[in-house]
Parts: structure tokens; C-alpha cells; sequence
């Protein structure tokens, strides 16, 4: 992931996460990109060539795989704590992996980032999670559609 970011770093884009699941004869990679500008299908392109020329330097993928480059989309997960910075006022939908104030799902506004913690506020309440304990967090964005 650092070696495309440093490569892709550039022009704004940078990969959020990359998935590798290995399956009995293909693996699947899929690699997740953002830039704030927004994703075009050019920029997927671009993205999948220098991906596949940094997986030909990687002797483990010697075998048949298929490359799947994406935006996160709409309600996009959250990965790293820039994600949450450049997110805050935004509505998220946070599973924890342990319980924390008798819940382990939490659903409000990200209002800070400090340190190792995201602050959400989420019905009057204030809850300051420690990004170790995420297990899974995406934007919770509501599309209005007008008749």
C-alpha cells in the first residue's frame, strides 16, 4: 500500500485499503482508492496499471489473480485516521470490537480526532474510541431524493 501511495501521491490520489483474498486457484485483490476531486474510471484505469506493475515485482502472486480496482463509494469505510479527519461533522456507523459502554455499535457525529481516539456523538452522548477497538466504520450518508 505505501509503495502505490508513494507513487500515486502526486496528483492527490491515495489508496484507502487493499484486500487480498486467496482462493483455491485466483486470487482477488481489490484495491480501495480515494481523492478528494473524486474517482473517474480513467483514474481506476491508472491506478490498476501501476498495481500490476508493482504485483509483477512480488514473486507470491506468480499465479493467476484478478485485480480489482475501486472508489469507496457513498457510505465509504473508514480505514485510517485521516479518513476520520477529513470527516468530521459527518454521520458514521461505527461496530466496535468490544463493548464499550454496554454497546459495541455506535451510530453519530465525528466530532473530534485526538491522539489514538475518534470523539462521536451519538443521542447527547459523547463516545471516545480508541481506533484499535473499530472493528468496521462507514460514512452513514442520506440521499435525499426530491419528487
Amino acid at each position: 500500500m505505501d509503495a502505490l501511495n508513494d507513487i500515486l501521491g502526486v496528483d492527490g490520489t491515495r489508496v484507502l485499503n487493499v484486500n487480498i483474498n486467496k482462493f483455491s486457484r485466483n486470487t482477488k485483490i481489490q484495491v480501495i482508492i480515494d481523492n478528494k476531486n473524486g474517482i473517474t474510471v480513467d483514474e481506476c484505469a491508472k491506478v490498476s496499471r501501476i498495481t500490476e506493475d508493482v504485483i509483477k515485482l512480488d514473486d507470491e502472486f506468480k499465479n493467476e489473480y484478478t485485480l480489482e480496482v475501486t472508489s469507496p463509494g457513498i457510505n465509504r469505510p473508514l480505514f485510517l485516521e485521516n479518513d476520520y479527519k477529513d470527516n468530521i461533522g459527518s454521520k458514521v456507523k461505527v461496530s466496535l470490537k468490544k463493548l464499550q459502554d454496554k454497546t459495541k455499535n455506535i451510530s453519530g457525529i465525528i466530532m473530534e480526532v485526538v491522539d489514538k481516539f475518534v470523539v462521536i456523538k451519538a443521542r447527547n452522548k459523547s463516545y471516545k474510541i480508541e481506533f484499535e477497538n473499530i472493528k468496521k466504520a462507514n460514512l452513514d450518508i442520506e440521499i435525499e431524493i426530491k419528487k
